[in-house]
């Protein structure tokens, strides 16, 4: 994630064990007080226990940690207090990031979440703080974390309404770069193919909803053109990548003119020195090749093979500047024998050499 909650100052001679035992109390008597009246001040002492917690879980390597908050009922208090809480842009912001963290590398417990009604929590959060872009980021996090490796979390959000939140809130925070790449990274992480055990069937019913009822692609079309920063751009190339994954929407982005976008990205000069936008661009342009064929036949026509060849002899130095120049440099001269023996002809082979020389012990990718 682009942008996170900062953590507060933790007391080394306290435990997560520690804090549960005092999370328990807290959390009754708050929800006992909240029934009688909202403004109740247990709020406080319950807040500051989740802050403390969720710090602790924030920064723990041991996954004992974890799986004892949720033993001592921990996550399943949070959401609780969050459901009660759901108006108060503070204890959301503190609630989600605890509940981020103690599904860190969990499945179980992102599963758990979906099963004590936790989505429909955070759907409801995010409508009652649609505005607040800090409440936002922190939401954020929390969809990335619980969409990790999970189809059925994926299919329940944007069932929810997450995916249309994300597309609504790229528009009211569209000045914001940090934010702006945020939903795009959480986006991204909603659509992208991360379980090869799972059906995907539901993950392309969602992206072809986004293409159908989002605009998407005329909505990443144009924070390409309007030369954002580099992480933007980086992000919305990416999203760029997963929503024309396939023959049809490929077809789709070629005929409005992303081939053209992304090569020229690619001779920019500007964009030289970034190789996370010369990265992504060089996926984007493979991906439709292979897709589309009218997408190779232009990467052809303007002499995309001298531009690849001279950022291999440019960018030696960048190894996923490297194999992304090189994946797309086999994708386009796939039984292409004339450019096949011009490129041979204008130094591919000392250009990839000198690529392999420089980055000699290096594992791939």
């Amino acid at each position: 994630m682009a942008m996170s909650e900062p953590e507060p100052e933790v007391d080394d001679d306290r435990t997560i064990f520690d804090i549960c035992m005092e999370l328990s109390d807290a959390a009754e008597e708050d929800a006992t007080a909240s029934a009688e009246c909202p403004d109740s001040e247990t709020r406080g002492p319950l807040l500051a226990l989740l802050r403390e917690v969720g710090a602790l879980l924030a920064r723990t390597t041991d996954e004992e940690d974890r799986e004892m908050f949720v033993g001592e009922d921990g996550l399943q208090l949070t959401l609780a207090a969050l459901k009660r809480h759901m108006a108060d842009a503070e204890f959301v912001r503190v609630g989600w990031t605890v509940v981020r963290h103690a599904c860190a590398h969990q499945p179980p417990h992102r599963r758990m979440v979906a099963d004590d009604g936790g989505l429909e929590v955070l759907g409801g959060c995010w409508a009652a703080h649609e505005a607040d872009s800090e409440v936002i980021c922190a939401l954020l996090g929390c969809v990335s974390q619980l969409c990790t490796k999970d189809e059925r979390n994926k299919v329940m959000l944007n069932g929810l309404g997450v995916s249309a939140s994300i597309m609504a809130a790229l528009e009211t925070f569209s000045a914001e770069d940090g934010l702006v790449s945020a939903l795009l990274e959480t986006l991204c992480v909603m659509m992208r193919d991360d379980d090869a055990n799972a059906e995907q069937k539901f993950r392309g019913e969602m992206i072809s909803a986004l293409w159908e009822h989002a605009d998407i692609l005329n909505v990443l079309i144009e924070l390409v053109e309007a030369e954002r920063a580099e992480p933007v751009l980086h992000s919305t190339l990416r999203a760029l990548l997963l929503v024309s994954n396939s023959t049809k929407w490929a077809e789709e982005a070629v005929d409005n003119g992303v081939v053209d976008l992304a090569f020229a990205l690619l001779s920019d000069s500007r964009r030289l020195s970034e190789p996370s936008v010369l990265v992504s661009a060089l996926q984007l342009l493979k991906s439709l090749s292979q897709h589309n064929e009218t997408a190779k036949e232009t990467l052809l026509g303007d002499s995309a093979d001298e531009l690849l060849l001279g950022l291999l002899k440019s960018h030696a130095e960048q190894p996923k500047v490297l194999e992304a120049a090189i994946d797309l440099l086999l994708g386009i001269m796939f039984r292409d024998e004339a450019t096949s023996a011009k490129l041979v002809a204008g130094g591919l082979i000392p250009a990839i050499l000198k690529g392999l020389t420089a980055h000699v012990g290096e594992p791939p990718g």
